[in-house]
Parts: C-alpha cells; sequence; structure tokens
C-alpha cells in the first residue's frame, strides 16, 4: 500500500502542475494579443478604459441596417473607468489614418468619412476619471465630434445597397504596441 501512495503521490504532483503551467500559459497567450476586437454592441473594457464603437443612424440610434442614401454616423466612444485623470496618446495615434474605414464585405475598400486631421490634434487629450472622449464623424452630411479634430469630413456618395464593414485598429496606452481592433458589420438596403 505504501509503494502506491508513492507512486500516486508524485503522479498526482506531477499532474496537478502540469494543470497549473497550461492555465496559465493560456491565461499569457490572452494578454499578448496584438488586438483586442470590439464587434459588439456592449462595450469593451480594456485597461480600465470602456471603448465603444456603433454606427448610428439619422436618429443617433446604434443600428446595423440603413436605407439606401440614409446618412452614417460613426461613433468611438473611449471613457475612463480609471481612479484617476489619465493622459491618451496624440489623436492621430489613438485612431490612425485608417479611422473609420469601411470596406465591401469581400474586403474593397470603399473609403473612410474623413480626409485630414485638423492642427488640434497634435496634443495628448487628458481623460478625467468617468469622462469620454468621443468621435463622431458623418458619412454623407453633418456635423463632427470632437469639432476641430478634423479638417475635412463627410461629402462621400451614398452606399449602394450591400453588405459592409467598417474595421480599424486604436492605440489607448502609450507604452505599449497593443491595439484594439474597433469593428461593425452592416447593411445597406
Amino acid at each position: 500500500m505504501k509503494n502506491l501512495r508513492c507512486f500516486f503521490l508524485p503522479l498526482l504532483i506531477l499532474g496537478t502542475g502540469m494543470f497549473v503551467i497550461a492555465c496559465s500559459n493560456d491565461e499569457n497567450e490572452e494578454l499578448t494579443k496584438d488586438e483586442v476586437v470590439v464587434d459588439n454592441d456592449i462595450p469593451l473594457n480594456y485597461n480600465n478604459l470602456s471603448v465603444s464603437y456603433q454606427l448610428l443612424n439619422k436618429d443617433s440610434i446604434p443600428v446595423r441596417s440603413f436605407k439606401e442614401g440614409e446618412n452614417i454616423v460613426f461613433q468611438l466612444k473611449i471613457t475612463n473607468n480609471r481612479d484617476s485623470a489619465i493622459s491618451l496618446p496624440l489623436i492621430p495615434d489613438i485612431i490612425g489614418d485608417d479611422a473609420f474605414m469601411v470596406y465591401t464585405s469581400d474586403g474593397k475598400v470603399i473609403g473612410k468619412p474623413w480626409k485630414s486631421f485638423s492642427i488640434i490634434t497634435a496634443r495628448h487629450p487628458r481623460l478625467q476619471v468617468q469622462h469620454s472622449l468621443t468621435f463622431e464623424i458623418p458619412w454623407l452630411e453633418g456635423t463632427v465630434k470632437p469639432d476641430l479634430c478634423f479638417s475635412e469630413w463627410g461629402n462621400q456618395p451614398p452606399l449602394a445597397k450591400g453588405s459592409y464593414y467598417t474595421q480599424f485598429p486604436i492605440a489607448l496606452d502609450m507604452n505599449s504596441d497593443r491595439k484594439v481592433l474597433c469593428r461593425k458589420e452592416f447593411v445597406v438596403k
């Protein structure tokens, strides 16, 4: 009986150790991914920042289906859920040159609803506790938030009937290359 315990006890310890190592490796893989995807209607909590990406209709309601010729407003909202204020990267570094880019469902580039950043973007936005930085930009026409962020926007041709997606990475940490991928699939009927 003692020989059996001597055999099973090391086997049990070895098995437990392998299980713990396997679980910790899964967690580390999750933490080292380059991108985290936001593609649902629930904001993503990333590093104590809430990230929400929505497509709004003319009534400012988040939807994924639009009528042909209807304006689409792209909204990206970053909320500080930390215990203190933070400085974010420069606005062009946060959203990048491909912000709000639209593609057909098979990956053909349609375009983006803006042409260039304005000079005001050359500063680090400071985000107070429970405050948000919200970007809103229309596809066809309308106002943009934050104003003065983009120097030219809208005036794109209406999207034809079909399936589309919008996708672009955002950077929220000045000390990391890790990105949050904002993606929404939508249809124009």
